[in-house]
């Protein structure tokens, strides 16, 4: 026996509505994520890296350690300590080309392939840690200013 008229009508109605709840389901989710997934620059600008004194500590306590580039680019960076404050080192140095810096314990030294290197030997991202207003105590780093090594500017 064939499906009642009004039973046809019913699926077609419910079938409608399932789709139609579908892609309401989809728009809100491109709609809160944004279309591009989600909400990290395309260029890149300063950003906090956390509180300066959760930083220094996990450095203190740990050793240096790797983030990569936040904006999905070639600039990632290794936290140190040097005299007491946090550096942010580039990972990939401009006359070390297809080398990244890592840190080796067992040197108590940055490594590059064979050479090594104290963290005053390194170029670095330019660091700030404002003392008042509503970024008071943030770490703020910016990719955007590659610094010279230290020991290379002064001599």
């Amino acid at each position: 026996m064939p499906p009642a008229r009004d039973d046809l009508h019913l699926l077609l109605f419910a079938g409608g509505a399932v789709v139609l709840a579908g892609v309401a389901v989809a728009v809100l989710l491109v709609a809160s994520t944004g279309r591009d997934g989600g909400s990290t620059p395309q260029k890149p600008q300063p950003f906090e890296a956390g509180l300066a004194s959760n930083v220094e500590d996990s450095v203190r306590e740990e050793g240096p350690y790797y983030i990569p580039d936040p904006f999905g680019g070639d600039d990632s960076i290794v936290f140190a300590l040097e005299d007491g404050e946090v550096v942010a080192l580039a990972v990939n140095q401009s006359d070390l080309p297809n080398c990244s810096v890592k840190w080796k314990d067992q040197f108590d030294r940055f490594a590059c392939g064979d050479r090594r290197f104290q963290s005053e030997e390194l170029e670095r991202f330019e660091v700030t840690v404002p003392k008042a207003g509503p970024d008071k105590g943030i770490l703020i780093i910016d990719v955007r200013k590659r610094l010279p090594a230290p020991t290379l500017s002064a001599g």
